[in-house]
């Protein structure tokens, strides 16, 4: 049988041609990989006699060779030609006998068996503060929403749980939850929301997370209450002063009653466990507080002798945790004030008076306030038709009134039947018709108004998208809308609804407006109107009203709605009422041409007031020529990305308002 002795390079480029178009066929991935490897066949100039020589190509693997023997085989037996003796054994030839022996030797040499260790998150990651956030609120163990998650885990995590996809951040520290739940240590349930909880495993590393970050508060614990007592985050342990003058109050011979003892009264609004108390002397009475002991009240009183009330346990199905209506047995206490001074607690609640953080608030029932809508006196249909709204409305039963907001261009206020005092609802809506839409991002108006109803710290805002007849200037930005309409819903968290006119529009207004009545009368609400004497910003405007909600409505089952009085939300929320030194530099740089929020605050970083920029043109900078100054503020942003740098365009107008005309 004769030898073959051709050229085997045409055939291997044929039968890799080959298996190139069928991988193509198949959808396969290999197909890549025969391309490549048929282009540096074909690249290849020195004669192929051997599978060593294959091997010395570039994409040539074992699998490949092993593939091109077989097709050579096929060829020879096709044509009664015997294969090349190179090619009748490939295991040694292609370097497997190597392979084999690392093989052989890595088996016979004993492996060490690699423990994996547990997963524990790194400190101030998202999953760290998801996990403090959770043992931390949790107590019942009922489980959170994502948005009671992030709004307790914020301060302990270094990175935003939002992101931001402008600046290519598409990931956030609540990704983290995911790592969590695949490790075990966090369970969901339900689908929308989802409610997540710690496993027990959770709960372990999560007390060991706690006690490393030195936290104070602590979730409920199966103990009794002479060991451990929780009033507004002050600890009492069975270690501490307190306990201990406790012990030896109720052995001293002053005790008058013997059924003297410390009972437990749950509280509604926090599912917290804490001890009554209440201090009185010559039977004068101290006004009451949540905290144990008021250090203020026991530095005025001149004498020792005190009190402590022996309270009957309250019945657990109470609902409103503002009263307190006990009966008392006093007992008689000496010299307590030395040991019980510096147990205070940091937001005190009086419910006496009504006093909750230092802020007064006032409780309206449901049957003591109608709900109005208002409608912004701006909007209107068209010239002839300013009262469309108020009208319209009026025919379907709404009541509704027309005044300007500070914010937004329709919301709802709850005023009462008796003081006529109105307090500003959860909810607010921003109208845009399309093209107004498109003219508010061109103008930089869109991103400013998100801002503000942001930092309203609304529950449900609202932006009615109205369409209208497409124009030319529409079709150009058909993109900037979609984007903006996009960001508005997964960044911004509003809700939002497109209606095909104006009417729609009203129609969505009355049902929302039976809504929120129905709302407040199915579920029994009380309104908790706040009233804080002085409010510096904005943003000290959303934090009172986060830290009262922090209180009273955590819990599911909590009958109290946290708002403001209206008088607070238009002074708070005014353009100008309350704009900081900040936001005023930066409205200015944005009114210059090409300069976007973005760069406003980059600028604004540098250079937190006027005075300091032009402090950098005129006595920093002040010896170059000013050609060299025009492009200074280019330079200086030349470390941003995106939007955010500067371009020499925009650095010279910069230059010619406060540098050169400073």
């Amino acid at each position: 049988m004769p030898v073959f002795d051709e050229e085997l390079k045409p055939f291997f480029v044929k039968w890799l041609e080959r298996e190139a178009i069928a991988a193509t066929k198949r959808g396969s991935r290999l197909a890549l990989l025969y391309n490549k490897a048929l282009d540096s066949l074909r690249r290849h100039n020195d004669p192929i006699t051997c599978p060593k020589d294959l091997k010395a190509i570039r994409y040539f693997g074992d699998k490949t060779i092993e593939s091109l023997t077989n097709y050579l085989r096929q060829h020879c037996q096709a044509n009664n030609l015997e294969v090349p003796i190179a090619f009748t054994t490939i295991s040694e030839s292609i370097g497997q006998k190597r392979s084999s022996e690392l093989l052989q030797a890595r088996q016979e040499r004993p492996s060490k068996v690699q423990k994996q260790k547990p997963y524990v998150p790194k400190h101030r990651s998202g999953g760290y503060a998801i996990m403090i956030a959770l043992y931390i609120r949790d107590k019942a163990r009922n489980g959170l929403n994502k948005d009671e998650i992030i709004r307790i885990a914020t301060p302990f995590a270094d990175r935003s749980f939002t992101s931001n996809p402008a600046a290519n951040d598409f990931y956030s520290a609540w990704n983290s939850i995911k790592v969590l739940i695949k490790h075990e240590l966090v369970s969901f349930t339900g689908h929308a929301p989802k409610i997540y909880y710690l496993t027990s495993a959770g709960i372990e590393l999560a007390k060991q997370l706690k006690i490393a970050e030195g936290l104070k508060s602590s979730p409920l614990r199966e103990e009794s209450a002479q060991e451990m007592s929780f009033d507004n985050n002050v600890r009492v342990s069975p270690e501490s002063s307190f306990s201990k003058s406790l012990q030896d109050l109720y052995k001293s011979p002053t005790i008058v009653s013997k059924k003297s003892q410390i009972l437990e009264e749950f509280n509604v609004s926090t599912g917290e466990r804490r001890p009554l108390y209440d201090l009185k002397q010559n039977s004068h009475s101290i006004p009451n507080s949540s905290s144990p002991i008021r250090s203020d009240i026991l530095r005025e009183t001149p004498s020792k002798s005190f009190v402590v009330p022996h309270r009957k346990p309250s019945s657990s199905k109470s609902k409103d945790n503002t009263e307190n209506e006990e009966n008392e047995e006093n007992v008689q206490v000496d010299g307590l004030q030395s040991s019980i001074k510096q147990t205070t607690s940091l937001h005190t609640h009086d419910r006496t008076n009504r006093i909750y953080a230092g802020i007064n608030y006032e409780i309206w029932k449901k049957e003591e306030f109608d709900v109005i809508l208002i409608v912004d006196n701006r909007e209107i249909r068209s010239q002839t038709e300013r009262d469309f709204f108020y009208s319209r409305l009026t025919k379907l039963g709404i009541n509704n009134e027309i005044r300007p907001l500070p914010l937004g261009d329709v919301t709802w206020v709850a005023r009462h039947k008796v003081s006529h005092k109105e307090a500003i609802l959860n909810h607010i809506c921003e109208r845009k018709r399309l093209d107004d839409l498109a003219f508010s991002i061109k103008d930089g108006r869109f991103q400013e108004q998100k801002n503000r109803l942001t930092k309203s710290a609304m529950k449900h805002c609202y932006y009615l998208v109205e369409e209208t007849n497409a124009s030319s200037f529409i079709s150009n930005m058909g993109d900037a809308l979609q984007t903006a309409i996009s960001m508005t819903v997964m960044i911004s968290n509003f809700h939002l609804k497109r209606f095909k006119d104006i009417d729609e529009t009203i129609a969505f207004l009355a049902v929302n407006t039976r809504v929120i009545k129905e709302d407040i009368i199915s579920k029994d609400k009380h309104l908790m109107v706040l009233k804080p004497r002085t409010i510096e910003n904005q943003n000290e405007y959303s934090r009172i009203l986060n830290t009262f909600r922090d209180k009273f409505e955590l819990n599911g089952s909590s009958k109290y709605e946290c708002v403001h009085s209206y008088p607070i939300f238009q002074s708070a929320m005014a353009k100008t009422g309350m704009i900081t030194v900040k936001e005023m530099f930066i409205m200015m740089l944005m009114t210059i041409k090409g300069v976007s929020l973005e760069k406003g605050i980059v600028i604004q970083n540098s250079f937190p007031t006027p005075s300091h920029l032009i402090r950098f043109y005129k006595e920093e900078n002040g010896h170059l020529p000013e050609s060299e100054k025009k492009l200074l503020l280019m330079k200086h942003s030349i470390n941003q990305v995106g939007n955010k740098k500067i371009g020499k365009v925009v650095s010279e107008k910069i230059y010619e308002i406060w540098g050169a005309s400073a």
